[in-house]
């Protein structure tokens, strides 16, 4: 039967495994095992049974009761003996002896298997299988019975997940096995009795925890919680110097030869392989460890069991990414699961590292079957495309060529990358017609050969239309003449509909000549004679007077109405009414002089509102306009963009008006621009996905010079000032210096992994790279020499440079590391104050980072300690922003948090949008880039809202002010 939950004893899979039993109510069996000692819990509905075998040691049910204060150590040993003389029951005798009751027996029993269960949690290079039903029978063979219990299983999973929750709040993870602890001078003297005395003599730098554990003789739960209060009380302190890390290495260096010689008597020889090739990971034994994990796949493979044998060859390539052999063998698992798309999104990384060793035929043959797959993927075709070039083959490289064309064709791709394909095409085709016209197509060429004979058809077609004209307006006005006299007389005969009827047809005869313009007015002078002559002989003087007076009262009564309605707070109703009048009553007099009120919100706060040319008030008003009159509304402060409007008929109840500062120049590019620019010297350089580095003039946006970055040479990175030149990190991974007056490239080098983390200067001579692999490289600035690097898993994120040469980073387990800036070296002195992740920030002797609740943390870079944490609700992963004693951070609901060195929250802003970038502080000012194109301009001492731009495309990178500019 295939396991509900299987994995390594780690918090994560143990605590999924005990929650899957507590939900479900059903019977359960768990097996743990480290290859040399096994433990199997059968969960049945009313009870637990623990059954074990091998060398690990755990507590009995005489030394529980005799830690709880139950039994003395002289009975625990009087009835021990009695019951190996006598072969009967423990538990039997203690009660016969009258030494303990019933009830602290059934305690003892219950905490016996309660520390079975939390000591899953301290038994490291476990795995854990957990299966539905009982275990089978062949489990009991050659085994002992460790205890069996009567309890409500659920309550008591409850409570062993209880205690892990408080071991964890402590500091926010569960302290790992193989740290290091120091017990301060304070602990030493303090302690005298107890768990505590026991363990803290054992703590003393010089050896990890499960050592000092081991050696202290108390049960691992007892131990591990004793620790757990000394660090809430500060008498213990994690230790992570160098001395910490050789004391960590040398274990690891006991555990691989203790694994070595368990391997041919192990119960279980997988997990113990397993565990072998974890600690030789740690230890830094990367090629050791990628044969172990080559040698468990290849035995799981032969077993069939092929998922086990794909997370065994994907471990081992984590450990030597260049092992081709597995990583075709992983490939070749995926072929055979008809697994296409993880067989695709293996081989992209395989074939790429075939291109980088040069071994063509090899990618050629690869990327074949990867297109097949793949008909639709631009990129893989690419790389097949760059292969066949290098092999010579232009025949099947112009074939892909085509096809590449005509997928971007389809997806309606940018045109710079149309442009690269076509001419790639006619690279190795010059006689591709169909190429030829749509690269003048992209580039303008066909488009301007167009527009010329449009022109010249055009300018022949207004030639003849004019004469045409001409020509029309001619008759036009002879047969509306004639109309104009035949008309004068009918109307001397008082046949006014007659003389009407001849003008309407003479106009409708000629509807677009001007000269109709005479006829129509004629019509209207008649019909106003027509209707004078009505009145003076008296025809329905009555009917109409009777229908105005109606619309009259009418137009009252709603008016009435909607003064009602906006006293009583009903705006909306007031304002339907208001609406209602104008358009059923528009014609009648009342309606003049109505005004309506109008609630105008602006920004910014001291900007003038002008209402027909008199000045009404600034910020938030109630101004009230006549809609008849059609009056200007004006907004305007200087420096700002002035807003009008004509107030032309009824407005909504309430508007706002957000002044914008005027944008003073605009440079676009095909593709994304995703990091944000370098501003330095009057010059602004811009690195995007267009694979191109460009220089502005910071006055005009004039571009200055433009360099190719090489094909694939995204960026999404910002370019850093060195004193060589501009440099800046490909998603590629390559690292480019260019020559900042020039352009010219001045050298370029090879990463080894794409780089999507921010690189910085590490000193005046030196560039600090970090990849997305976790590695870390620091590059000479003249030449690009290799100056120092760190290995791949080192870093979770980029790291932050502090002022006095050090870096700060935190790694991929949640911890903060200080390192020296001119060797990489971790520096020791740091208290840990939870799990960390993302990227530092550093600032006039503070460092903040995020912890993995979303808090804040804040740590002195003199003292490397931790000093107080911040809470930020919703926390979005952006770094925060600092100014002098502020921390600016946000959160995904939108909010935009400040908070003073002291710990004391400053403000708590809200802007429309979560932010979509890290905001940046600027002379009082907060700047919060938006996930729906709007940057929010705040005060940043009160967060008030001062005024806001819209970028009309969401902004992906933090803004950057220099010299009075904003650069979006």
């Amino acid at each position: 039967m295939p396991a509900d939950i299987a994995g390594p004893a780690e918090e994560e899979v143990l605590v999924a495994a005990m929650t899957r039993m507590i939900e479900r109510s059903m019977a359960y069996s768990l097996a743990v095992s480290d290859g040399v000692s096994e433990r199997f819990f059968y969960f049945a509905i009313g009870g637990i049974r623990v059954i074990g075998s091998g060398p690990r040691k755990t507590a009995s049910v005489a030394e529980i009761l005799v830690d709880l204060g139950k039994l003395s150590a002289d009975d625990m040993a009087r009835v021990l003996a009695a019951s190996q003389q006598g072969g009967r029951p423990f538990a039997e005798l203690v009660l016969g002896f009258g030494t303990v009751e019933q009830t602290d027996l059934d305690a003892a029993m219950r905490a016996e298997v309660q520390d079975e269960l939390l000591e899953l949690f301290l038994w490291d290079g476990a795995e854990i299988r957990l299966e539905e039903g009982q275990p089978p029978s062949t489990f009991y063979e050659g085994r002992f019975e460790a205890a069996r219990i009567s309890c409500d299983v659920a309550a008591l999973l409850e409570t062993v997940l209880a205690r892990v929750d408080e071991w964890r709040g402590v500091l926010g993870r569960l302290p790992a096995l193989r740290e290091v602890f120091e017990a301060s001078n304070t602990a030493l003297l303090e302690y005298h009795d107890g768990p505590k005395a026991v363990l803290v003599n054992h703590l003393d730098g010089t050896r990890t925890l499960a050592d000092a554990m081991s050696r202290s003789g108390l049960r691992r739960s007892v131990a591990y919680e004793a620790l757990l209060e000394m660090l809430r009380d500060t008498r213990v302190r994690r230790v992570t110097t160098n001395a910490a890390q050789k004391v960590t290495r040398d274990e690891l260096a006991r555990e691989i030869a203790a694994l070595e010689a368990a391997l041919p008597s192990a119960v279980d020889p997988t997990v113990v392989r397993a565990r072998l090739a974890r600690a030789l990971e740690a230890i830094g034994e990367n090629t050791r460890a990628a044969v172990e994990w080559r040698f468990l796949g290849d035995w799981f493979r032969r077993e069939s069991r092929l998922a086990r044998a794909l997370e065994c060859y994907r471990a081992g390539v984590r450990s030597v990414p260049t092992d081709f052999a597995t990583r075709e063998l992983i490939l070749e698992i995926h072929r055979h699961n008809r697994d296409y798309g993880q067989l695709v999104a293996d081989g992209r990384p395989l074939a790429e590292l075939f291109l980088k060793h040069n071994l063509l035929n090899r990618a050629k043959n690869l990327l074949t079957q990867l297109v097949g797959l793949e008909a639709e993927d631009s990129g893989l075709r690419r790389q097949l495309i760059m292969v066949l070039i290098g092999l010579g083959e232009r025949e099947l490289a112009l074939k892909q060529l085509r096809d590449l064309a005509k997928i971007l064709e389809q997806r309606k791709a940018p045109a710079a990358e149309l442009r690269d394909v076509y001419m790639r095409i006619l690279a190795l085709d010059k006689n591709d017609r169909q190429a030829q016209d749509r690269l003048d197509t992209i580039t303008g060429v066909k488009f301007q050969r167009r527009m010329l004979r449009a022109t010249l058809g055009a300018t022949a077609a207004a030639l003849v239309a004019l004469g045409g004209w001409f020509v029309y307006e001619g008759a036009a006005r002879r047969d509306v003449n004639d109309a104009i006299a035949t008309a004068r007389k009918q109307v001397e005969r008082s046949d006014f509909e007659a003389a009407k009827n001849t003008l309407n047809r003479a106009a409708q005869s000629y509807s677009y000549a001007r000269a109709t313009t005479a006829a129509y007015d004629i019509i209207q002078e008649i019909e106003r004679y027509e209707l004078r002559e009505r009145e003076r002989v008296g025809q329905g003087i009555e009917s109409m007077r009777t229908s105005a007076q109606r619309d009259e009262a009418a137009a009252r009564a709603l008016v009435q109405r909607a003064i009602d309605l906006a006293d009583a707070g009903k705006t909306e109703d007031a304002y339907r009414t208001y609406r209602e009048l104008f358009d059923v009553f528009g014609d009648v007099s009342i309606v003049e002089t109505v005004s309506l009120p109008l609630k105008i919100t602006v920004l910014p706060l001291d900007a003038r509102v002008r209402l027909a040319g008199q000045e009404i008030g600034q910020g938030a008003l109630v101004l009230r306009y006549s809609p008849r009159a059609k009056c200007t509304l004006e907004v305007e402060r200087e420096g700002y963009t002035t807003f009008k409007k004509v107030l032309d008929g009824p407005q909504e109840a309430a508007i706002e008006v957000s002044l914008e500062k005027p944008t003073r120049w605009t440079f676009a590019t095909d593709s994304a621009i995703d990091a944000p620019p370098l501003v330095a010297n009057g010059t602004v350089f811009v690195a995007g996905r267009d694979r191109c580095l460009t220089a502005m003039s910071a006055t005009d946006g004039a571009v200055q010079w433009r360099v190719q970055l090489g094909l694939y040479g995204d960026v999404s990175v910002k370019p850093v000032m060195t004193s060589t030149g501009v440099f800046v990190a490909t998603a590629i991974g390559e690292a480019v210096c260019v020559d900042a007056s020039t352009g010219e490239v001045l050298w370029r080098k090879d990463i080894g992994a794409p780089v999507d983390r921010q690189p910085l200067t590490a000193a005046a001579d030196a560039i600090l790279v970090p990849a997305n692999d976790g590695s870390v490289r620091t590059l000479a600035v003249s030449n690009g020499d290799l100056r120092w690097s760190l290995p791949a898993g080192s870093l979770a994120a980029a790291p932050a440079l502090i002022d006095d040469g050090q870096l700060a980073y935190v790694d991929p387990k949640g911890a903060l590391v200080f390192a020296s800036a001119a060797t990489g070296a971790a520096l020791p002195g740091y208290t840990q104050p939870a799990v960390l992740r993302g990227t530092p920030v550093a600032d006039e002797g503070r460092l903040w980072v995020r912890a993995e609740d979303g808090s804040l943390c804040m740590i002195a870079t003199a003292s490397r300690r931790s000093l107080r944490r911040c809470a930020v609700p919703a926390a979005s992963d952006l770094a925060p922003a600092i100014a002098g004693a502020a921390v600016y951070a946000t959160s995904t609901d939108g909010s935009v948090y400040a908070f003073h060195s002291t710990g004391e929250a400053m403000i708590r802003a809200k802007i429309d949008e979560p932010a979509s970038a890290s905001p940046a502080v600027s002379k009082g000012r907060l700047y919060v880039p938006g996930q729906k194109g709007h940057m929010y301009v705040l005060d940043a001492t009160s967060g008030a809202l001062l005024w806001r731009f819209d970028a009309k495309s969401r902004i992906t990178s933090t803004p950057v002010i220099d010299n009075g500019t904003i650069y979006v």
